[in-house]
């Protein structure tokens, strides 16, 4: 375990089989964008040794801690939580240390800055105004926080997709619904054993998960855990099938036709965000994607609007003016 650092930034996120990777992967991409500025450490609330080969396999160059989180860390936290951990946490520290939380919705107990992708209810815009500090509250999905590797693959323009010749299943860094299977049921009904797919399972999905997909997976399906080159694979595919979480806002800024299969209600909720907006479509509207070139075509023109890839310079803006405020 590294030491705690006394100065600069500490993420604290969480990840493990029922919630996946979303949270650690955009707290890694946002220390590494903090990294060149200030320390930066990321603490992942786990008690997973696995998750801790994990990280520490992949991500050697981050100050990274894993385990139950410390009396006292920085004086500037970013936390990205699941929303009970984050009130916890919050009712422990507030006051304490200056606090820029993501995603986060309780409007009774107010971090120094929230930046949201949305929030339709508008409660925690009302309550930063009536605390007057409406400037401490942001969102929409220009925050997404996308991976420089993701980045580098987006395209210039929207794609014209006149055939589906290959789709990419992607549901997170563990698919605890079991969505994958579900997707597949669908798509060996709805495509030709011709068409090529692809099927990612994350790094936390369990041998016995993956063991039942490959055994169901026909000739054309090939399936990949955790490849080193998700990246390039998404980005060859004419169709992609994600969960509601980081995989749709990646999907989106790669500018693909994406039909969403949420894994939660709170995921259901966020793709409807999109939906609303032309963007992506959720798992019923599989066939239509499928079919209609027009609509494929009007999905990528409105992703690729809708996820610029610029959300990570903004919120390590914020974090180190918190930082130079203290």
């Amino acid at each position: 375990m590294n030491p705690l650092i006394t100065s600069g930034i500490t993420l604290i996120t969480e990840g493990y089989a029922e919630i996946g990777f979303g949270h650690i992967r955009r707290s890694i991409t946002l220390a590494r964008e903090l990294a060149s500025s200030v320390p930066v450490q990321i603490w992942v609330v786990s008690e997973s040794s696995h998750l801790e080969e994990e990280i520490a396999i992949h991500f050697k160059e981050l100050n990274v801690c894993c385990g139950p989180l410390p009396d006292q860390l920085s004086g500037v936290e970013i936390v990205d939580l699941e929303p009970d951990s984050a009130r916890r946490h919050l009712s422990r520290t507030q006051g304490k240390v200056s606090q820029l939380c993501l995603d986060y919705f309780n409007p009774e107990l107010l971090p120094t800055v929230t930046v949201n992708l949305f929030d339709h209810s508008g409660e925690m815009e009302a309550a930063y105004c009536a605390a007057k500090q409406s400037d401490c509250y942001m969102e929409g999905p220009e925050y997404a926080i996308i991976r420089p590797s993701i980045q580098s693959h987006r395209p210039p323009i929207p794609p014209v997709i006149a055939e589906v010749k290959h789709l990419v299943l992607t549901f997170g860094g563990a698919d605890p619904a079991g969505n994958t299977l579900k997707a597949l049921l669908h798509l060996k009904e709805l495509v030709s054993s011709s068409t090529g797919i692809t099927i990612i399972l994350g790094p936390l999905t369990s041998s016995a998960y993956e063991k039942q997909v490959r055994a169901q997976a026909p000739p054309n399906v090939a399936v990949l855990r955790a490849p080193d080159n998700y990246d390039a694979i998404v980005a060859t595919a004419d169709v992609v099938l994600s969960s509601g979480g980081g995989t749709l806002l990646e999907s989106l800024c790669l500018a693909k036709p994406t039909v969403v299969f949420p894994q939660t209600a709170a995921e259901d909720k966020h793709a409807r965000f999109h939906v609303q907006a032309n963007a992506c479509v959720m798992e019923s509207d599989l066939h239509q994607v499928l079919s209609k070139p027009a609509l494929r075509n009007a999905l990528a023109a409105n992703a690729h609007r809708r996820v610029d890839s610029h959300g990570v310079e903004r919120i390590a803006e914020m974090a180190l003016k918190l930082l130079s405020e203290r």
